[in-house]
């Protein structure tokens, strides 16, 4: 993982004299953006439109299990996606890093590494920006320019204007924005996670060896789906994700009034 920690940090009232250090900061973490592989990064090297006609690839992979209730079969291209914090959304990095698409978090110092690399993740895929300062959305703006798939962590909210001009970024860079809170811009395509079920517990103790999620997924002029999902252990400190044995995905009724 590349480190980004201090690019952007920040706090409390801010004077010219800090303004421009952030200034140059950003146009580092632009520069750095720019220096990326270009085989990963098609857009640190070439045109939006011939990313957008060379790549082939309309989605980002998420895990199996989970293709099936989602667009696509994975997170499309150009989109926003809310997905709350925790093993689902380390689910979601897991597989684009593993796949080799450059992704990056801004906010959440405390995320889990550890198991984003036992789910299978590739952390020199991944950017982490834990101290995005006063203004997140500078930050994911040039991470928009040369990464896949960008996670905004971080509790704060923009105004609609803000809002609606990272929103036509992430269209017009084929990027995927995941927001893990309200207040930053309205997603596309929500999904849920809501544990279910343990395994591995017997009656007061035992070892847990799978977490089952159920995962509502809603979106825009979509029929809401549901599915069962289970995080299992798969030996040699690797975890795994897999479809809830009988549990098939379903759709579900909008209900109205």
């Amino acid at each position: 993982m590349f480190d980004m920690e201090v690019c952007v940090s920040g706090q409390g009232d801010v004077d010219a004299s800090t303004r421009g250090s952030r200034d140059w900061q950003l146009e580092a973490l632009r520069t750095r953006i720019a220096a990326m592989s270009p085989r990963s990064v098609s857009v640190a090297a070439r045109s939006v439109g011939d990313r957008a006609a060379g790549s082939g690839d309309e989605v980002l992979p998420v895990p199996d299990c989970l293709a099936a209730v989602l667009p696509g079969g994975g997170l499309r291209r150009g989109t926003i996606v809310g997905c709350p914090r925790g093993s689902l959304l380390l689910a979601l990095l897991a597989e684009a890093t593993a796949a080799g698409y450059w992704s990056a978090v801004v906010g959440n110092p405390q995320i889990g590494l550890l198991a984003l690399h036992e789910m299978g993740g590739k952390l020199g895929k991944l950017a982490h920006i834990p101290d995005p300062g006063l203004d997140a959305l500078a930050v994911v703006a040039v991470l928009l320019d040369g990464v896949d798939l960008v996670v905004l962590d971080h509790r704060g909210s923009a105004a609609a204007s803000r809002s609606r001009a990272v929103a036509a970024r992430i269209r017009s860079h084929r990027a995927v924005l995941i927001v893990t809170a309200p207040g930053w811009l309205r997603p596309d395509v929500t999904i849920e996670a809501q544990v279910v079920d343990y395994s591995g517990l017997g009656r007061g103790r035992g070892r847990l060896t799978g977490i089952e999620f159920e995962l509502p997924v809603t979106g825009r002029a979509r029929q809401p789906r549901t599915t069962r999902i289970a995080l299992t252990g798969t030996g040699c400190g690797q975890t795994s994700w897999k479809s809830s044995v009988g549990w098939e995905p379903r759709t579900q009724r909008k209900q109205i009034g």
